[in-house]
């Protein structure tokens, strides 16, 4: 071939997609249908009667169509309220945690207050000359249960065979000192002699400890001597050393025993250093240092 030969194809002129031409019949009836339909539309509104039909046959398939992610939405808000719930719980836990301890705080506040009140009201005379001090410990040794107080010297007056009272009477006295702390020995010492009458009977005698926690007695106690089981004994103020009228102990037993010349009478001691934490000093009682 001596020229170049292009190969062109051949495109009619009638259109590649032709849509065949609706036939008049068709299109007669078709107005004639869209025309019934205004009508029908216009004189018994057909058209909002369909729309609620078919609200009615698409609303459960919309409800069931949504029920997947409501689902979820639930199980997700019940899961996280019962979260919730659990910490607010644990809040509450905690907080009623500490109104209990408050609560109880505050009752032993209360309580303290209350015998603090009593250990004043127990001072008969020279309130002045009175000193609140506080336990720091209590020896383990039962016949000899010394008690450490702790104290102020600068304060005057402090010293040795000082009372101590505690809400229901004589607790002990004083037997050494220091700076900020002092020893006292107490009434159920198996070392105490302290003098006392009798309530009822008015009689004198000298009562001697036995060890923390035990019956204490009366020593040289003649029988011919009436003392009463019940009766308190009261610091007689004989010796100079105690004041005068502070309840210390009550009888409990009187024992007359033939083999004994004298009376084996046992007595209980009205206050106890073990349950008790504040005490009052009676200061320049005693001979100073």
């Amino acid at each position: 071939m001596l020229r170049k030969e292009h190969k062109v194809s051949h495109i009619s002129s009638e259109a590649i997609f032709a849509i065949p031409a609706m036939k008049p019949t068709k299109v007669l009836f078709s107005l004639i249908i869209c025309f019934l339909l205004i009508l029908s539309d216009i004189n018994f509104k057909s058209s909002d009667i369909l729309r609620g039909y078919g609200n009615d046959i698409l609303n459960p398939i919309i409800y069931i169509s949504k029920t997947p992610s409501l689902l979820v939405k639930n199980l997700i808000s019940f899961f996280s309220s019962r979260e919730d719930l659990r910490l607010t719980i644990q809040i509450l836990e905690k907080e009623n945690l500490k109104i209990q301890s408050i609560n109880t705080l505050l009752e032993e506040i209360s309580f303290e207050n209350k015998r603090l009140n009593s250990l004043w009201d127990s001072i008969k005379e020279k309130p002045g000359q009175y000193s609140l001090v506080k336990k720091k410990h209590l020896s383990t040794n039962e016949l000899k249960p010394v008690m450490t107080i702790g104290i102020n010297r600068k304060e005057k007056g402090y010293a040795v065979n000082n009372a101590v009272i505690s809400e229901k009477g004589i607790l002990g006295r004083i037997i050494s000192l220091g700076l900020y702390q002092a020893e006292v020995l107490l009434v159920e010492d198996s070392r105490s002699l302290i003098p006392v009458t009798s309530s009822s009977s008015r009689l004198h005698a000298i009562l001697q400890g036995s060890g923390l926690g035990r019956l204490g007695n009366l020593k040289y106690i003649k029988k011919t001597a009436n003392f009463e089981i019940g009766e308190k004994l009261y610091s007689s103020g004989l010796g100079g050393i105690f004041p005068t009228g502070y309840p210390i102990a009550k009888i409990e037993s009187i024992l007359d025993s033939p083999d004994n010349e004298f009376l084996n009478v046992k007595v209980s001691f009205l206050q106890s250093p073990l349950n008790q934490d504040h005490f009052l000093v009676l200061r320049n009682f005693g001979s100073d240092e």
